[in-house]
């Protein structure tokens, strides 16, 4: 309660006497540093923000207000140079949007283009699953074909089949052959999941990858596909069938919301007195 009222306050040195009888956190470095910061004293926020860095460690939830905290304070200070540093130390550990998007803040407009393709050349020996949305957000579509490309199917089930699916999408039309890879994928990962309300999901991906192979002229991999699939989910009554539907090349029957509800209201069954 007293640190939510020195902080309304904007009492810094009573909040820092209180956190020296309690215990300081990294947290606390941060609302002091806001404190001092709302007053213009922007080397006292740095220096409070550099605290909380000590004490917060690598896995603190604080750390990563901090780490931006320190690199606006220092690009208002005029460091730009420092911040940029601190900003590609971070996203040299950890390619992804987010840590992109803060290194960009703090490029120069004329350097921005050498700075994305040293960005990206990082973010291409990195972790797929971290760089696909960077990757997809920056229609780098030839490094992110080559990512998919030197990847096993065995390895794309382990990845976010949400990623996959915005990545899917993207190379749908330049690149067929690998839409249809991770169509497949994520449509295996809902299959392996046994959940038959996902099915429906599961066979929409398979329509797609079935589309896909074809316009890539790869039609001996969905045949492989569908041999694979009769084998291992033979057993699965209320996803094989509609499989077959479209391997039988048969189109879409999307109920409508009303024969859904019609369909729902016969199967109900009368109460009994």
């Amino acid at each position: 309660v007293l640190r939510a009222l020195y902080r309304a306050q904007d009492n810094a040195f009573s909040y820092i006497r209180l956190c020296q009888e309690m215990g300081m956190r990294g947290e606390d470095c941060l609302v002091i540093a806001d404190i001092f910061h709302a007053k213009d004293e922007t080397n006292q926020a740095l220096s409070w923000v550099r605290r909380g860095l000590e004490i917060a460690g690598s896995h603190d939830f604080a750390t990563y207000d901090l780490e931006r905290r320190e690199r606006a304070l220092l690009s208002q200070l005029g460091r730009t140079e420092e911040a940029l540093t601190l900003a590609w130390k971070d996203f040299e550990a950890s390619p992804h949007t987010g840590s992109y998007e803060e290194l960009m803040r703090y490029v120069p407009e004329d350097e921005r283009t050498r700075w994305h393709g040293r960005a990206m050349n990082r973010a291409g020996s990195a972790e797929l699953w971290s760089t696909i949305e960077l990757f997809v957000e920056n229609r780098e579509t030839t490094r992110l074909t080559d990512r998919f490309r030197s990847t096993p199917d065995e390895a794309l089930m382990d990845v976010s089949r949400y990623a996959l699916g915005d990545a899917a999408k993207h190379l749908t039309r330049p690149h067929p052959g690998v839409a249809a890879r991770l169509f497949r994928a994520i449509a295996l990962q809902i299959v392996n999941e046994r959940k038959s309300k996902s099915y429906r999901s599961a066979l929409s991906n398979l329509r797609r990858a079935k589309t896909c192979y074809e316009k890539a002229g790869r039609v001996d991999q969905w045949d492989s596909l569908v041999k694979d699939i009769r084998r291992r989910h033979h057993r699965k009554t209320s996803f094989m069938p509609k499989f077959e539907e479209i391997v039988q090349g048969e189109p879409a029957k999307d109920a409508t919301f009303l024969d859904a509800a019609k369909k729902s209201w016969s199967n109900r069954r009368p109460r009994q007195s």
